[in-house]
């Protein structure tokens, strides 16, 4: 039942988000049971379990001697991560191959192994199964080793000193996992050496924190050549990107609008490029406001060009955000006109063809774009055809709105 609950209910998501974080703080693994829907599979992996059990990928059956070597719980990453399934994945040429250590392990063959290698501080911890548990530090290991007989106490079975006892939790990743959720995990812990990397559950590699930090680096240098100078929002590398994600995200429901101010070249020429630029970020502002009521990603296209997307949100609902920033922008704006044009409801300009009239003061037309959960897969070209020409509808209709379902 809590899994189902997760489906489409924002807070319960995040309750079991915070639960999944709180497990990888102590070092455990998390399996979602009962999951019986591709879209409870695709939940559990938005909030970051493991592994899944149920219907989904095994009817029950009162004889386990037909089950074989079918799998009944299944690594989230594994058949679900595209990237996984293209020959190289995403992190393959950061991750270091360490040699793991056993949890049974005898406490000589640890202190032997560190003595040869030498500069080595830390090595993995793995099951027999080869599912990482944690890490063995040299540093919780020097107290015993300096000492005259730490060494041969640690050692001795009679004390029963074993291996798990020196061993510390790590942070766990898929190898298909994107950049993006690695460093996501990553973020959750204060202090870490790094993520264990996995495949299908075992330990595959390690990935240090300094790679880590260098994709950050890697990343933001990027993030900040392709946001828009004036508004610091995400600009057209972003953009396609995210659309091109939600384009293959077939299990959800997306929402894309896309917006172009009306009567702006006017209101540029009466009152200078200063009060444009004003203009423009006072709607980057409203875009950023809504980022915390529940839209999942806004960019500038540039000029006056906007988008604003929604994830798991009814199309209704993302009408009634794109009335509400319209209203919102054409509301404000209205204070960067003289007095004159506020009481008119117009300024004397000249249109595109040189000839001066009353000219509308500034407001927003919007296309949404809606892409239905279980759609065919589409092609982003095929998508920025579509909100190019609603832009144009919406500019002929009295809402300022022209919407359009994209599911064939």
């Amino acid at each position: 039942p809590f899994i189902v609950d997760m489906v489409g209910r924002i807070e319960r998501k995040e309750f079991v988000r915070q639960i999944v974080h709180v497990a990888r703080m102590a070092g455990a693994r998390v399996i979602a049971v009962g999951v019986e829907t591709e879209q409870e599979s695709r939940v559990c992996r938005e909030v970051g379990c493991d592994f899944i059990q149920g219907r989904l990928l095994q009817e029950p059956t009162p004889r386990v001697e037909e089950l074989q070597d079918r799998y009944h719980v299944e690594g989230m990453s594994v058949g679900s991560n595209v990237s996984a399934r293209r020959g190289r994945r995403p992190l393959d040429d950061q991750i270091e191959v360490i040699v793991p250590i056993h949890d049974a392990e005898p406490m000589d063959n640890v202190f032997e192994r560190f003595r040869r290698e030498g500069r080595r501080s830390f090595f993995p911890v793995t099951r027999s199964t080869g599912e990482p548990v944690g890490l063995v530090v040299e540093e919780k290991l020097k107290e015993y080793a300096y000492s005259r007989f730490g060494k041969d106490l640690i050692s001795n079975k009679m004390f029963g000193h074993r291996l798990m006892e020196f061993v510390i939790p790590c942070p766990t990743a898929d190898i298909g996992e994107t950049p993006e959720k690695v460093l996501e995990i990553f973020s959750r812990y204060d202090s870490t050496l790094g993520i264990l990397i996995v495949e299908n559950g075992v330990y595959v590699g390690f990935l240090h924190a300094h790679m880590l930090l260098r994709i950050i680096q890697e990343r933001n240098v990027a993030r900040a050549r392709d946001e828009n100078p004036l508004t610091r929002l995400p600009g057209n590398n972003a953009i396609n990107e995210y659309i091109e994600k939600a384009l293959a995200d077939v299990g959800a429901e997306h929402n894309v609008a896309y917006f172009d101010f009306d009567n702006f070249k006017p209101f540029n020429d009466k009152y200078g490029f200063r009060q444009g630029d004003r203009a423009i970020i006072l709607f980057s502002l409203l875009l950023r406001r809504e980022l915390t009521l529940g839209a999942s990603f806004c960019g500038h296209i540039g000029g006056d060009d906007f988008v604003l997307a929604f994830k798991e949100t009814s199309m209704d609902d993302a009408i009634k955000t794109v009335e509400r920033v319209r209203d919102d922008f054409t509301n404000g704006v209205v204070g960067f006109y003289d007095e004159e044009a506020r009481c008119s409801g117009f300024i004397l300009a000249r249109d595109r063809h040189g000839i001066e009239r009353s000219m509308p003061l500034l407001s927003v037309s919007a296309g949404v774009v809606s892409l239905p959960r279980g759609r065919p897969p589409l092609g982003l070209d095929h998508l920025v055809s579509r909100l190019a020409g609603l832009k144009k509808a919406a500019k002929e209709d009295r809402r300022g709105i022209s919407c359009v379902v994209l599911d064939s």
